[in-house]
């Protein structure tokens, strides 16, 4: 005899087990419910569908682990950054429930993918992981001119070098101020392991530099309280000349620094530059 949840658990299980939603000739294989059946509880097997699976909780918010909200979370995330989440990404992102309830849930984030038909199910593939490698690399370039333009605005162009040598090290920016200078890292990071991993090695490469050093992470999809509390937690220690700011953060603080006057006295030969 078929109730409301037997239904809704043999959609569910549907899913994990094909890989795939039901559609109405599946309705009249054996031990499978029919579209009367169905429409008893459901107006259509689309709503049966898009309610299907169990509630799920998690601390961020209460959130149904249905297979409609997680469709629709999806596609949030997409909209919002042109592709669909990896399983760090979506324990981050406030429109889904964690990866692992997911997975408990779902058989898996792949069988989830396999039926919503994305184009990509696996990301940790060579192939996938190639590409993810590449495009963290573009982001972090096309974050890096939209860094220059704004420490160039704020603090004069001919006060900001790129990629000068210091100490055999090329900081990604050198800062002229007249109460210091100061270099600048900035680094785009997929998640909490490779910020760890990135930050640890450009530890070593300013190990020894003479100046002070700003480190600069960017993701806009996890938080600045986020990413200072993975510092704060750090077992390897950040020298005391040295800080790390998330991208906000760290629009806020160059407001504190004093810039050179827009009319400088260059030599003694007092000639004007006019920035």
């Amino acid at each position: 005899m078929w109730s409301k949840k037997k239904i809704n658990k043999w959609c569910q299980n549907f899913i994990i087990k094909n890989k795939r939603i039901p559609n109405l000739k599946d309705l009249n294989s054996k031990n499978n419910p029919d579209i009367k059946t169905i429409t008893i509880f459901f107006s259509s097997l689309e709503e049966l569908i898009d309610n299907c699976g169990p509630l799920s909780f998690n601390k961020r918010k209460d959130k149904q682990n249905t297979f409609g909200n997680l469709k629709n979370g999806f596609l949030s995330f997409y909209n919002e950054f042109d592709r669909y989440p990896s399983a760090i990404e979506i324990d981050n992102y406030k429109n889904l429930p964690t990866s692992r309830t997911i997975q408990r849930s779902w058989g898996g984030l792949e069988t989830l993918r396999q039926a919503m038909n994305l184009e990509i199910t696996n990301y940790t593939k060579g192939e996938i992981r190639s590409k993810k490698s590449a495009q963290i690399g573009l982001r972090g370039l096309d974050e890096e001119n939209k860094l220059e333009l704004i420490l160039q605005e704020y603090f004069g162009e001919i006060f900001v070098h790129s990629q000068k040598r210091i100490n055999q090290v090329r900081a990604d920016f050198f800062i002229f101020t007249p109460n210091g200078n100061f270099a600048i890292d900035i680094f785009y990071f997929e998640n909490k392991n490779s910020f760890n991993s990135d930050l640890n090695l450009k530890l070593k490469t300013y190990k020894d530099y003479p100046y002070p050093v700003i480190y600069l992470p960017v993701n806009p999809l996890f938080a600045s309280e986020t990413i200072n509390n993975w510092v704060k937690n750090k077992i390897i220690p950040i020298p005391t000349t040295q800080k790390v700011l998330p991208y906000q953060d760290f629009l806020n603080w160059i407001k504190t620094i004093k810039p050179y006057p827009k009319t400088l006295v260059i030599n003694s030969k007092k000639r004007i530059f006019t920035l």
